[in-house]
């Protein structure tokens, strides 16, 4: 697996962007639209950016249902992320939370050379 960050492998990271389009859920125009209100340099997003970002939501959750059942199980049950993930932790309620932050904390130090 390529974990995301600064050795992610460009190659596995195209792969990905692929096999997320595959699907045929969401297009590209959909993830431009949608990160062009919410990266927006502001904290707080409007009722308006909210009404934009929804509206881009409704048209992929609407090609979703329009889908035959068992293609979205068949969605719902893959994983695109898990395959570059560093891993996983599951089945521990909020301590699972606790655990990945401490990781993830723990991973910023070391790539960063912080040894303290």
């Amino acid at each position: 697996t390529t974990p995301i960050g600064q050795n992610a492998d460009p190659h596995r990271l195209s792969e990905l962007q692929h096999r997320l389009l595959e699907w045929a859920i969401f297009t590209p125009t959909n993830v431009t639209a949608f990160a062009q209100v919410w990266y927006r340099a502001k904290r707080d997003h409007s009722v308006s950016d909210h009404r934009l970002m929804n509206a881009v939501l409704d048209a992929v959750v609407e090609r979703f249902q329009d889908c035959e059942e068992e293609r979205r199980e068949e969605f719902r049950g893959h994983s695109v992320i898990a395959p570059i993930a560093v891993g996983q932790i599951a089945g521990l309620g909020t301590q699972g939370y606790e655990l990945a932050l401490e990781f993830l904390f723990f991973s910023y130090r070391l790539n960063k050379g912080l040894t303290e």
